[in-house]
């Protein structure tokens, strides 16, 4: 796994009535996760296996949980976590 295949990461939007993760804590730690696989950041345990809170409102439906959740658990064997 490369920086730039985090960065090309996509994931759908959780259905409507069904809670999503929030995009932005999402996409803060694909960022980190990035800079972790670059090596200009320490990337722990704690961080990854923390979790979202499922975060949706009208207006942002949030991240597909199980599509987050798998990715992590691929980024979790990358790390060895």
């Amino acid at each position: 796994m490369t920086p730039e295949d985090v960065h090309h990461i996509t994931f759908a939007t959780a259905p409507w009535g069904r809670p999503g993760y929030k995009t932005d804590d999402v996409d803060d730690l694909l960022d980190h996760i990035a800079a972790a696989l670059a090596g200009r950041a320490d990337l722990d345990a704690e961080r990854l296996q923390r979790g979202f809170r499922p975060g949706s409102t009208w207006l942002n439906r949030g991240y597909q949980p199980d599509e987050v959740d798998d990715f992590l658990r691929r980024v979790r064997g990358e790390f060895k976590v």
